[in-house]
């Protein structure tokens, strides 16, 4: 099921695109302001975000700008401003689509629905180096082995390579593998992770999956 982020300061619109998309089969959380989504993202990193222009603590265009460093999920703007400029300064921020309000709740569905298999398309296998993904099947291969990964464990390492590069707490890598916000012993991760540093060695993998301390865990390239 697809996480839909809302970042939306009007409670009616956010309220009535929720209960649209809720209805569509997608899981979707809501954020009046940038700040709160920086909270929601922290957690758990939504695989589509519909973002607001104008929001109550800052430009949803400058907040595009600064999420799509470290993040490559798609985002649709959804704004009364609908000059020209308008919808060409939100597509030059890293937006994939533009929907000016008002608008038809079938359309923006529906152009939900283009940017998450577009997306999956465009994301059916991922290669870093000698590692291969492939989310559809959840097999991971290293230098064309399989490395019969549990569930959890391929769970995990997708959260890590979606935000590699970046500190991602544990909470949020919790939450995205098991479903479920993570208690006080964080014992069940810290083992996923153990088991993946064995199956794919940074000697051999170039990737390095390190513990930064009081804040979470960080996959990167490394040079072999």
């Amino acid at each position: 099921m697809a996480l839909i982020l809302l970042v939306e300061d009007n409670y009616h619109i956010m309220k009535m695109n929720a209960d649209e998309l809720i209805d569509c089969g997608y899981e979707v959380q809501c954020a009046e302001t940038i700040e709160e989504a920086r909270k929601l993202m922290f957690l758990r990193v939504p695989d589509l975000m519909i973002l607001d222009v104008l929001l109550p603590d800052g430009n949803g265009i400058d907040f595009c700008r600064e999420i799509r460093r470290t993040t490559d999920f798609p985002i649709i703007f959804l704004s009364a401003l609908n000059e020209s400029k308008d919808i060409v300064n939100g597509l030059h921020s890293g937006a994939e689509d533009y929907l000016a309000k008002p608008y038809s709740l079938d359309v923006l569905v529906a152009r939900v629905e283009v940017q998450l298999r577009m997306h999956a398309q465009l994301h059916s296998w991922i290669e870093l180096g000698p590692l291969k993904v492939d989310p559809a099947s959840m097999i991971c291969w290293l230098n064309d082995e399989d490395l019969l990964l549990t569930k959890k464990e391929f769970a995990v390492l997708m959260v890590l390579i979606k935000g590699r590069n970046r500190v991602i707490s544990m909470s949020e890598i919790y939450a995205s593998a098991w479903g479920q916000e993570m208690a006080d012993n964080n014992q069940a991760l810290r083992t996923v992770i153990s088991r993946l540093k064995k199956k794919i060695p940074a000697d051999q993998s170039g990737i390095h999956i390190s513990f930064v301390r009081n804040a979470g865990y960080m996959l990167e390239r490394i040079e072999l």
